[in-house]
């Protein structure tokens, strides 16, 4: 499934950019953790500092998934974190 969940049950669905690093991410995890794949490589693009020591720690393809959201973060002028959810905000 495409997009991400919204508190109130909606599918989120992202610019291609994001979309496309979304899955990629979510494709080189492969750890378990507490929630989606999809949720946690949304987490790793807005840098969440909790979600990106544990991968660090987790995740033998960390340094591609680190250049993923490098290569997504310049395709911005603003910091992703503020990017998705701003595409969340004009999506719900």
């Amino acid at each position: 499934m495409s997009g991400s969940m919204s508190p109130d049950g909606l599918i989120i669905q992202y610019d291609e950019t994001i979309e496309k690093a979304l899955n990629n991410i979510a494709k080189l995890l492969k750890a378990r953790y507490n929630f989606s794949k999809r949720m946690i490589a949304l987490l790793l693009l807005q840098e969440d500092d909790e979600i990106t020591q544990l991968a660090k720690l987790r995740e033998a393809d960390f340094p591609k998934i680190f250049s993923i959201i490098q290569q997504t973060k310049s395709k911005y002028k603003d910091p992703l974190r503020y990017v998705i959810t701003l595409q969340c905000r004009q999506r719900t």
